[in-house]
């Protein structure tokens, strides 16, 4: 939920993200929108690490008047707008022939269209709604980051837009950095699993490995004897502010949407106009309230299973403890897979092997798309990753920080 409306381009912004073990590599890095200490302590611990053993400089670039990391950094940079700054960079570096036409030859794709897509806009423009009312510090920026040996930006999907993260991308790829060693970009993700639901194909139009279905993929699942029959229509999204769709059927697991929501109301009245809602969750939420069946949820610790990070590692943990639920979340998964006669799975290994068997081949030596979008995307209809026991957590930690 917490990614619906808000764009595509978060789906490809970790595939080739600096491994964490590359930082102390860095002669600087970046940090973009990112509370790095409050949202991300493990990459912020990292950071930090690296900068005072190996001193290396950090730079925070915020719209934040105070930012949780600022007392931990070289240098802050304070904008109105991420878009706009990063887009007045863009343009700076394009305008100057400042780009790295080798790199660009060589690994990128639709370089000429954004080049003359975004040079169309005014740069005067582009520096005020950054925030400036001259042009020193964009100009500044654009040259001192072009010019660094392994230049890392570190930002987070929390605080940023589709297309805002896109721009990061762009930035890195024009400058001949995207994809090097110690050079590039590292996505930050609001959930702890959230690659992984782009890794499974969690999307209308989306199959394992990130796939989309309408590009031959059916024709990979028609060698599935298990399916034989497929949709005719693969919507490329859900649009919450439609009043009349028709969401059929609905299973929610593992996130409230009507608690998390910043405008509660509008949801629930769209999860309502579904045919039956199912809810699998750890707590009877807001949404699960609201649902004409709940599924008590096991906890992680009690089924074992794995998580796959913002680098796309995928980080598998053991079961510690018996469930408290007479059927644990994958027992319960496996039984409803039997209401559709789709009963040949018995076990998790089954469905790995399976999902294994789906994943993209070949993929070779793929280019970086270039994409230009002329408008920020920045709906956001949910807080706390749409997630109850974040929403659980930060609630608790800020009144006990507040008394």
């Amino acid at each position: 939920f917490h990614y619906l409306d808000r764009g595509p381009e978060y789906s490809g912004d970790s595939a080739n993200n600096v491994p964490f073990s590359q930082l102390d590599g860095a002669s600087r890095i970046y940090l973009i929108g990112s509370e790095i200490n409050n949202d991300n302590p493990v990459a912020g611990f990292m950071v930090n690490t690296v900068s005072i053993n190996n001193n290396i400089p950090v730079e925070i670039i915020t719209t934040l008047d105070k930012s949780a990391v600022e007392h931990k950094v070289n240098s802050k940079i304070k904008i109105k707008s991420y878009y706009y700054f990063l887009r007045a960079v863009n343009h700076y570096i394009l305008s100057k022939g400042m780009e790295n036409a080798l790199f660009i030859k060589d690994r990128a794709e639709n370089f000429d269209e954004y080049k003359i897509n975004l040079l169309k806009e005014n740069y005067k423009d582009l520096i005020k709604k950054a925030g400036f009312t001259e042009p020193g510090i964009i100009q500044n920026f654009a040259e001192n980051y072009n010019k660094e040996m392994n230049a890392i930006i570190v930002f987070s999907e929390k605080s940023l837009s589709a297309n805002e993260c896109q721009e990061i991308m762009n930035l890195a790829i024009i400058t001949g950095k995207h994809g090097k060693i110690s050079n590039g970009i590292i996505c930050l993700k609001e959930k702890n699993n959230s690659q992984g639901l782009f890794d499974m194909g969690m999307f209308p139009d989306k199959v394992t490995g990130n796939q989309e279905i309408k590009k031959g993929f059916i024709k990979t699942l028609a060698k599935n004897p298990r399916i034989n029959k497929f949709p005719e229509n693969f919507p490329d999204k859900i649009n919450i502010n439609q009043d009349k769709q028709n969401l059929g059927n609905v299973f929610i697991f593992g996130e409230d949407p009507i608690g998390c929501a910043i405008k509660k109301e509008p949801i629930k009245n769209w999860l309502n106009n579904s045919d039956f809602l199912v809810v699998q969750d750890y707590f009877l939420t807001d949404t699960a309230k609201e649902a004409e069946l709940v599924l008590p949820a096991s906890f992680p610790g009690e089924t074992g299973g794995s998580f796959t990070n913002t680098q796309k590692v995928i980080q598998e943990f053991e079961q510690e403890m018996k469930p408290a639920t007479e059927l644990s979340n994958i027992d319960q998964l496996l039984a409803l897979l039997k209401q559709f006669e789709l009963d040949n799975f018995e076990s998790l290994d089954d469905i790995k092997l399976e999902i294994i068997s789906l994943l993209p081949k070949n993929t070779g030596n793929q280019k970086f798309k270039l994409k230009s979008n002329n408008i920020n995307n920045s709906t956001v209809h949910f807080k706390y990753g749409c997630d109850y026991v974040v929403k659980r957590y930060e609630l608790r930690f800020d009144n006990l920080l507040a008394d």
